[in-house]
């Protein structure tokens, strides 16, 4: 499962450094220009109307332009109405799905304007280019070419170009350089109903299920075709189709089995990036429908969940390496030649394929999209307006708990193991504590967690991740009030206890992990530094009723608390029998009424960092805003490669620098020596309190 990337251009660039903040309005009369070999490009700024004027392309500016020949939008093979004159180049826009990329502030359009345009040029223009952008032009080919990489600037009154013919221009709308770099950045302007977020974020514990016709090979899951000669590719896409007949699939025992373990709501793959419909569509061959198999495997799964009364959702990838196959294109992501932005027949076929999905299957209340989410999601919204985007619309960090409680909705996407679709060898699963550890720490810290299964190719789940299933059934039987319509506490954790609060209430749930091992029959003593009781407060432990202990009529195991100046002191005894040698391993919860917090948590800031190529060396910049009451704390910084990973993953684990202590508020820093200028880095900044660990804003590493 991949992250989203990619951008509405291929000409923006990482120098790219627009800042809103430097103008009160963005309107259309607001461009830069750049190039991009011979053609140069120009960026209009602000949302296009109905009828958009691009006024810098007048013809009787002193710019002089020519009379444009054409005007063409990318991903749009229809014709435009425009026309040029004294006022500017005028465009009518056209209604269609593909056009919606709303953004929050300033939305992004891409215009292609075929023309020959003359620009004169002075000396005097050329100094107040060169010192108002410090851009640079190159000569090539008998014409002057600016540089893409470094040209950054507003056109109005100071705007000038050089000497150039121009053969085409590219009007285009730019958000910012920085989406081309935000691991989990989101596109603004999201269409998702607030209700019906408050609805997903209590719904806490997803599954997906990853499965298409290559788990018959227990390969990675499409990404095997990256790279693939063209051998491996034909077999792939002409000889797996012919032997894939999931006959042991029962979709209704994996629903049994997903409402147990205290599942919600599925997202079911319909299309991964090879392409392999597992639907029944008209928008291609190579699919569920003809294979041996010949049913409508989305079909039976959403209804199957549905009667359980878990909700349906969907994962759909734009991508489509069958497509690029059959067009020539090799077979790769994340560049901008394979996306659909730049392929119109593709996202034309996308957006059918979405369309089938979101009119023949019944209200959808999840959709899952991985990869560039343009049009599509706002097709969705158009369709079924009360679905919930997650992936293209909410963060999804993958393969991760971020340190501190994201803004916002946003869900975790965890594999049980470490592949998202089957695999019979070389794996390793998490236990089914881990799973449930994972569960804890995501909604203690506001998120929903979804979880991961892969069937076998003939359609039965794996033993092992039934097995892991079950476990967490068997908790969440006892425990599913910790994790449903639950906040976040004013703190996440002390220790190895981690905190919920109830919604709208003033119940908080303690989840004890059993570290060290909590025994049954067992008395023990906590104190909470955060939680100040009430005289209506009231302690229990979640599955038991507190009076009695099996074989020991004798044992009162009523649990009680008593506020001292210290924290709230809770004495209570575990006492339910979970298995038969009395070692439940799992997290033990208890229920705390009528409490208030009494703590507050420190405060610190990732700032900045600047990097020097020639030593190869970091210089990073946090500042301790608060120390919480606390007389000195340790700060210092974590940092970690991401090179290689996609845009949601970060399973490479943090790796901890030198620390130091500070009394007072202030700012601290850290050399980070031996880095790969090559190399792509991120780094946080971490305040260490007696109770817990808290941490900045995760950024990543300036390395040019």
């Amino acid at each position: 499962m991949k992250g989203r990337e990619g951008t509405a251009t291929e000409t923006v660039s990482e120098s790219a450094a627009y800042n809103e903040k430097d103008r009160k309005d963005l309107t259309a009369a607001d461009v830069r220009f750049t190039s991009k070999g011979d053609t140069p490009y120009a960026f209009v700024m602000g949302w296009p109307e109905s009828q958009t004027v691009i006024r810098p392309l007048a013809t009787d500016t002193a710019l002089r332009v020519g009379k444009i020949q054409n005007v063409e939008l990318l991903g749009y093979d229809g014709k435009l109405d425009w026309s040029q004159g004294s006022s500017g180049l005028k465009v009518m826009m056209p209604a269609m799905e593909i056009l919606a990329y709303r953004y929050q502030r300033v939305r992004r359009l891409a215009v292609l304007v075929s023309a020959l345009m003359a620009f004169g040029a002075s000396a005097l223009a050329q100094d107040s280019f060169q010192q108002t952008n410090s851009a640079s032009t190159q000569t090539g080919g008998g014409a002057s070419r600016v540089d893409p990489h470094v040209v950054n600037f507003w056109l109005g009154e100071k705007f000038v170009i050089v000497g150039v013919i121009m053969r085409r221009l590219v009007v285009a709308l730019l958000l910012s350089c920085a989406l081309l770099l935000a691991q989990i950045d989101i596109q603004p302007g999201s269409l998702n109903k607030p209700e019906r977020l408050a609805w997903f974020h209590n719904q806490a514990f997803g599954l997906i299920i990853h499965w298409s016709v290559d788990s018959q090979t227990g390969v990675v899951i499409s990404h095997s075709l990256v790279g693939a000669d063209d051998a491996y590719t034909k077999r792939f896409f002409e000889e797996l189709p012919k032997t894939f007949n999931p006959h042991k699939f029962d979709p209704q025992d994996w629903a049994a089995l997903a409402k147990l373990a205290g599942i919600k709501y599925v997202v079911f793959t319909t299309k991964h990036h090879s392409g392999f419909a597992m639907w029944d569509t008209k928008t291609t061959d190579f699919g569920i429908m003809h294979t041996p198999y010949r049913h409508d495997v989305t079909r039976a799964i959403l209804d199957a969940f549905w009667a359980q009364g878990i909700a349906p959702g969907i994962y759909f990838s734009p991508d489509d390496f069958h497509w690029l196959w059959e067009n020539k294109i090799d077979i790769q992501r994340k560049i901008p030649n394979v996306q659909p932005r730049n392929n119109p027949e593709l996202m034309q076929l996308d957006l059918a394929q979405m369309r089938e999905l979101m009119t023949n299957y019944g209200p959808i209340d999840v959709v899952l999209i991985d990869g560039e989410p343009q049009g599509l999601r706002d097709l969705v919204w158009k369709l079924q307006p009360n679905t919930v985007v997650t992936r293209g619309a909410i963060q999804t960090p993958e393969l991760y708990v971020p340190g501190m409680p994201l803004e916002g909705i946003w869900e975790a996407h965890f594999t049980m193991g470490t592949a998202w679709q089957y695999q019979p060898q070389n794996e390793v699963y998490k236990t089914g504590g881990q799973v449930i550890d994972l569960l804890v720490e995501t909604r203690a810290k506001g998120g929903n967690l979804l979880l991961d299964v892969g069937p076998k190719p003939d359609g039965e789940l794996p033993i092992e991740q039934e097995e892991r299933l079950r476990e967490v059934a068997l908790w969440m039987q006892v425990n599913h009030e910790c994790i449903y319509k639950v906040r976040p506490w004013v703190i996440t954790n002390e220790q190895d206890v981690w905190f919920t609060k109830a919604e709208n209430e003033d119940t908080l749930y303690a989840i004890v992990k059993q570290q060290p091992r909590w025994v049954r029959s067992q008395w023990r003593d906590f104190v909470f530094k955060s939680v100040e009781a009430t005289p209506e407060s009231a302690v229990s432990v979640l599955g038991q009723n507190g009076r009695v202990l099996e074989y020991s009529p004798e044992v009162k195991p009523q649990p009680t608390l008593k506020q001292e100046a210290d924290g709230l002191h809770i004495h209570a005894m575990f006492t339910q029998r979970l298995q038969d040698n009395s070692k439940w391993p799992n997290p033990i919860v208890l229920k705390i009424t009528h409490v208030k917090p009494t703590f507050a948590p420190p405060k610190v800031e990732t700032k900045r960092a600047t990097f020097d190529a020639a030593t190869e060396t970091a210089l990073l910049t946090g500042a301790l805003l608060d120390l919480g009451k606390s007389p000195a704390l340790e700060v210092g910084f974590e940092y970690r490669s991401i090179m290689g990973l996609d845009a949601s993953d970060r399973s490479i684990p943090w790796q901890q620098g030198p620390s130091t202590t500070l009394d007072a508020p202030g700012e601290f820093t850290m050399k980070l020596t031996g880095l790969n200028p090559e190399g792509v880095y991120e780094y946080r900044a971490y305040v260490k309190h007696p109770l817990l660990t808290l941490y900045g804003a995760e950024q990543r590493l300036p390395m040019k």
